[in-house]
């Protein structure tokens, strides 16, 4: 009777959708079928590539993957003017990439971490090539060599379950070739900014193949320092990215990829005074609050050095492939930045971070099949993170050791997912992750006696998916997922008692479509988040605490649409409200020059909007291309927007909702081995702040760029 029921179902939605004329591919099959000759039909004209993605450890069509994804290819990215991770957030409604001092934080649907140093990752997982990025000095990805980049939205707590209650980010770079192709970049734009890149893939052997990509950038930066007259937002990166490909059988191949950069950058260290809360101004120092200028007196410095080693291997069983990720990631931090903001000396930190991580994943994927496909896992993640010593100067005083620590994570896990067909078009999706962290902290506080302390949490987040295929092109899905991020010690606040670990509970409702000209995704979605980890900074440390809960519920809806067979557009809009239900005791500030500048007493921020949390985002993209000198013209544009976001829990700092207009006109030569373009970022001149950091000596801010434009030549062969 169920399997009758659900046939019945089945033909009403599908002859629902034939009377509107949703289903082409279905109507030329009931053509085809009747019993007259069907006629030759055109050929159709060029389309949207197939978007593929790997969300589900398998290679798969995002129409038929029930996870609300934002997919993007590397020539995209370089069209839209997105060099980086730090820039994704032009292209993915509900995404922000904000920074604590050069300390990377990522948020998704207004899930996403507050908290700032080593050993405190974020909560949406940054993967490179399979290998989680932990680290949020170093996982600012340049878009070097990049095949495509993945947005997994919501909590992927199966398969990317290392503390990706708010998702994941996957970054896949591009496998060496048996065939030579050599391909390059250079541009320059304002501020005397350069920008390098150069990648290049070869046959070695008939089993062995490999590739080189190299960055190089440097600017002057948009900001002065008054104090000096010297730019005081420069930066000077570049790195490399060697891979090997050994491939001695059909069965069997092994990837090798060594990784070095490093940075000197000081745009997020370039602090001026938001809203003239600076202890310096009340001093009579200079304390500037405009964009591009500040008045620093202690050293600026942020100075990164990554290495990683990585292998996959992967051995096709025939049932099945298993797939080994190793990898090994060591990391050198050295900053320097004036904490007060002003001319004045009150309080300068320096310090050291060094970070070395280990990871080991195994996946075995089951072949392709109509009726189960599953994947299996175990993992293993092992962090060591820590500050030899922070130093403080206080009142122009000399340096003293302040605080050293380290935070030690071990991560075990076991992981299976699997979906099932159900017959008439159904799939259930069930999955199941096991994880067990253990964390240890050591940590000396003004020289007194070390601490230690250690603590082990155990969880289990399930994953469960009811996926109905509508037509071959179109699914509806609902799915209940839980994430989880790990407990933590905070060093910085000379406490060996532990946070609690965050949880959250998220129901999603989507419908995917996809077409030969077009495609269109939607998705709904409540999330219930809580005891999260936020921090309450002072001039020498932090306090660390939970806040009990929060309730968020949105709408994402992108759609792509090949308009002519020379216009296409892409759209993108999010919605999301996101509220603390239950949070008494939220760190708030004021300003009060009588009591010698900011203050912090504890604000009942119960109902307030999350920070860093967009009600409204979108984007709209236009690419129109056209013949010209026996070459193509291509001409492109993107304009994104984001409404009023908090820079802390009591909604003191904001930033009024803004958008940003980025374009790019290129030219193709005939052979399309080469081309030249001009282009134009924040057009529009919008001035903005990307960047609050509170505490009691000032509320420090970065201004994002002005309106910059440039040249680029590139090549391929």
């Amino acid at each position: 009777m169920v399997k009758t029921n659900a046939f019945l179902v089945s033909r009403a939605v599908r002859l629902a959708l034939l009377a509107l004329g949703c289903s082409p591919l279905a109507v030329a099959q009931t053509n085809s079928t009747s019993g007259a000759a069907a006629p030759t039909a055109p050929a159709e004209p060029p389309g949207l590539e197939e978007v593929v993605v790997t969300a589900q450890k398998r290679a798969e069509s995002s129409v038929n993957v029930p996870i609300s994804i934002v997919a993007v290819s590397g020539s995209r990215l370089n069209e839209a003017g997105v060099p980086d991770v730090s820039s994704l957030s032009a292209l993915v409604p509900g995404l922000r990439m904000d920074y604590s001092g050069s300390f990377a934080q990522p948020t998704i649907r207004g899930v996403g971490s507050a908290l700032l140093g080593p050993g405190l990752s974020a909560n949406v997982a940054i993967y490179v090539d399979g290998i989680i990025r932990p680290s949020g000095l170093t996982n600012n990805i340049n878009f070097l060599d990049v095949d495509s980049v993945q947005v997994l939205k919501g909590p992927q707590g199966t398969l990317f379950g290392r503390n990706a209650t708010g998702g994941a980010i996957l970054v896949n770079s591009a496998t060496p070739t048996f065939d030579p192709t050599l391909q390059g970049r250079v541009s320059y734009g304002r501020y005397n900014t350069v920008d390098t890149a150069l990648a290049g893939s070869t046959g070695l052997t008939d089993t062995l193949a490999a590739s080189v990509s190299a960055f190089y950038q440097r600017s002057d930066g948009f900001v002065t320092n008054v104090l000096t007259d010297e730019n005081a937002a420069t930066y000077k990166n570049y790195g490399v990215r060697a891979k090997l490909l050994y491939k001695p059988s059909d069965v069997a191949q092994f990837l090798f990829t060594y990784e070095h950069m490093h940075t000197d950058d000081l745009r997020a260290v370039a602090l001026g005074d938001y809203q003239g809360w600076a202890v310096g101004a009340l001093l009579g120092g200079q304390a500037p609050s405009t964009r591009g200028t500040v008045a620093l007196d202690f050293p600026s410095i942020s100075l990164s050095t990554y290495d990683a080693a990585h292998l996959k291997s992967t051995f096709d069983l025939g049932w099945a492939t298993l797939t080994s990720f190793t990898g090994g990631q060591w990391e050198n931090d050295r900053q320097s930045t004036d904490d007060d903001g002003s001319s004045v000396p009150v309080v300068g930190v320096d310090w050291v971070i060094k970070d070395h991580t280990l990871s080991q994943e195994f996946n075995l994927t089951s072949a392709q099949s109509d009726s189960l496909n599953w994947v299996g896992g175990l993992y293993y993640f092992n962090n060591n993170s820590g500050w030899p010593g922070l130093n403080l100067s206080l009142g122009g005083a000399p340096a003293f050791v302040a605080f050293s620590g380290t935070i030690k994570t071990q991560s075990y896990a076991a992981f299976a997912d699997a979906t099932k067909t159900l017959g008439n078009d159904w799939y259930l999706t069930l999955g199941l992750r096991y994880g067990s962290d253990h964390v240890y902290e050591n940590v000396s506080f003004a020289g007194d006696v070390p601490k230690t302390a250690s603590h082990v949490w155990n969880n289990l987040t399930p994953r469960a998916v009811l996926r109905y295929q509508l037509t071959p092109d179109s699914n509806v899905y609902a799915s209940f997922t839980r994430g989880y991020k790990s407990g933590v010690f905070n060093v910085p606040g000379d406490s060996t008692t532990p946070v609690d670990p965050e949880k959250i509970s998220a129901f999603e409702v989507g419908y995917k479509v996809s077409h030969h000209r077009w495609r269109l995704n939607s998705s709904v979605y409540y999330y219930d988040y809580k005891d999260l980890q936020i921090t309450s900074y002072k001039a020498t440390g932090s306090v660390l605490v939970n806040a009990a809960n929060s309730k968020i519920y949105g709408l994402d809806l992108d759609g792509e649409f090949q308009v002519t067979d020379g216009l296409s557009v892409t759209a993108a809009a999010g919605y999301i409200h996101g509220r603390y239900e239950d949070f008494p005791n939220a760190p708030g500030y004021t300003w009060n020059p009588a009591l010698g500048g900011v203050q912090i007493a504890p604000t009942d921020a119960s109902g307030f909007p999350m920070e860093r949390t967009p009600m409204y985002s979108g984007n709209l993209g236009l690419r129109y291309v056209q013949p010209l000198l026996a070459g193509e013209l291509a001409w492109s544009a993107l304009y994104s927007y984001q409404s009023r976001i908090y820079f802390d829990p009591a909604n003191v700092s904001q930033q009024a909702g803004y958008g940003l207009l980025n374009a790019r006109v290129q030219w193709n030569a005939p052979s399309n081995k080469w081309d030249v373009a001009v282009y134009g970022k924040n057009i529009t001149d919008k001035v903005y702040i990307n960047q609050v950091l509170p505490n009691t000596a000032f509320f420090g801010e970065t201004f994002g760029e002005p309106a910059t434009f440039g040249v680029e030549f590139g090549f391929k062969f």
